[in-house]
């Protein structure tokens, strides 16, 4: 299996949706990595097997100009990983769209896309909290329709649909759900996270096992190669306890009965459980 990275280049977004549990919003461009700094991760990537890159934000494309850099900066890395025999870096890019309200910026961005060598697109859904904000069902449909005439892009894909029941209570979405009320496994998966090199990077270049950053690698990526990364880690047996078993592998590592453990999975799901354990270790509230 390849590697798989999740790159949030920024918190800046168009929208302010109540779910969002990076809390972004307009008037964050400064939150934004640095195309120096991206460059500097870039290079960290393993080289020997392809990786699947997926960009994501906030919204990429409210920070169109940097993005851009940061998709040059990926077209000549994979034009030197190809002369020497290295692997492919496959780009894929999370999005809410928002451009697709315009068919002439729609083809534009889409053409645009197809010469950076991108294979995939992921709109957001069109659920409660996007309709919420006035991002419709038009754009995706305006998106694929350009695309299947012009053959911009390979894929474009919906994104999973959000519904009050998938969310964890961090940022925004604190508003919106209480603890008690959680029953959340989302589709990812940390357990063989660092075995399969599947991560999430924030824009300082933090490397994690989750989308919401609760159990870092040692190091940034924009410091240290990932493989060094993975390597420091192997010591950290917190880590590889969710590694190797997932949420049961982390209750054990905290001291917390298999009977408990059961419970709260069956009570909170897997990823509730596992927002439980993390808020009560950081209390000391475990024993």
């Amino acid at each position: 299996m390849n590697p798989e990275i999740y790159f949030v280049l920024t918190k800046n977004c168009n929208l302010r949706c109540r779910h969002c549990y990076l809390e972004s919003r307009p008037g964050l461009k400064d939150t934004t990595i640095s195309t120096e700094n991206f460059e500097k991760a870039v290079n960290n990537l393993p080289k020997t097997s392809p990786i699947r890159l997926i960009l994501s934000g906030g919204e990429i494309f409210t920070i169109r100009k940097q993005l851009y850099e940061f998709l040059d900066c990926l077209k000549e890395k994979n034009e030197l990983r190809k002369r020497k025999h290295l692997g492919k870096i496959e780009i894929a890019l999370q999005t809410n769209g928002f451009w697709g309200k315009d068919s002439k910026m729609a083809e534009e961005i889409l053409n645009e896309m197809k010469s950076f060598g991108i294979t995939q697109i992921d709109l957001s859904s069109d659920d409660y909290y996007h309709k919420e904000q006035g991002l419709l069902k038009d754009r995706i449909k305006r998106i694929k329709k350009i695309n299947d005439e012009g053959e911009y892009i390979q894929h474009i894909t919906d994104g999973c649909r959000i519904s009050r029941n998938s969310l964890i209570p961090i940022g925004r979405a604190r508003n919106i759900i209480e603890i008690s009320e959680v029953k959340t496994d989302l589709p990812m998966d940390c357990k063989k996270s660092i075995m399969n090199r599947n991560f999430y990077v924030n824009p300082q270049g933090e490397v994690s096992m989750c989308a919401y950053f609760p159990y870092n690698l040692e190091g940034k990526l924009t410091e240290k190669p990932l493989e060094e990364m993975v390597k420091l880690s192997m010591n950290n047996e917190k880590l590889m306890a969710l590694d190797q078993q997932g949420i049961k592998g982390l209750a054990k590592y905290y001291g917390v009965p298999y009977q408990t453990t059961i419970k709260l999975i069956s009570k909170l799901g897997k990823c509730g459980a596992c927002y439980i354990l993390y808020n009560l270790s950081k209390k000391g509230n475990l024993s």
